[in-house]
């Protein structure tokens, strides 16, 4: 009966669940590559292993989008039939990926990575990341600085001075530096920047801004 049950409620969820693996698979597919060809323009790599690295790339996201598959699939197993009916009734299963499915975390993916490049095209790679790293950096203390400007009035030039105040203490959040690849787009609210603000000194921002400020 039970072996029954199973065999019903996978046919029932058949074209849901599938429907939500080609969704996963296209959003990771579209990461993934996003990395490959940031490795091999920082690398330089020759047009043989970078056809290799985006088939590793193509076998990792089956890996993972079978991981979500399994992991959904077992949700609406336990499901009661109420629960399951409504949350199938869209058509569309509204679940994301979770930490450990992003094929930028896998071993495979990592191991794969480094057998293919050599000494010095990781030291490359890491010098981009470092770079990318920066940029990011100061357009976040751009969004600092424009959200205390909207409470606090700078001049054109405090905004300039406070640049490197903010590119400094925005490094310190890893929230505003997330890149495991399990998301396309990120949300931040005000008050992250807030508490990051909160970590420059008086002697720092004591020559930039007046009394009232």
């Amino acid at each position: 009966a039970q072996a029954e049950r199973r065999q019903n409620i996978e046919k029932e969820i058949g074209d849901t669940l599938k429907q939500g693996v080609d969704r996963i698979r296209e959003q990771q597919t579209q990461e993934i590559l996003s990395e490959c060809k940031e490795i091999e323009l920082a690398a330089g790599l020759p047009q043989e292993r970078a056809d290799k690295l985006e088939n590793l790339a193509k076998s990792v996201v089956d890996q993972t989008t079978e991981m979500w598959r399994k992991r959904v699939e077992s949700a609406l197993l336990a499901m009661d039939d109420d629960q399951r009916h409504q949350f199938i009734r869209n058509g569309r299963i509204f679940i994301g990926t979770e930490e450990n499915e992003s094929p930028s975390q896998q071993a495979t993916w990592k191991e794969g990575v480094a057998g293919l490049l050599t000494a010095d095209e990781v030291t490359r790679l890491q010098a981009a990341k470092e770079a990318r790293k920066s940029r990011r950096a100061h357009v976040m203390g751009e969004i600092m600085i424009m959200l205390l400007d909207e409470k606090i009035a700078f001049t054109a030039i405090q905004r300039q001075q406070l640049q490197p105040i903010a590119d400094r203490v925005v490094k310190d959040v890893p929230e505003l530096f997330q890149d495991t690849g399990v998301n396309t787009y990120y949300s931040y609210s005000p008050e992250i920047f807030f508490a990051a603000a909160a970590k420059a000194t008086e002697a720092e921002l004591r020559p930039v801004l007046d009394d009232i400020q």
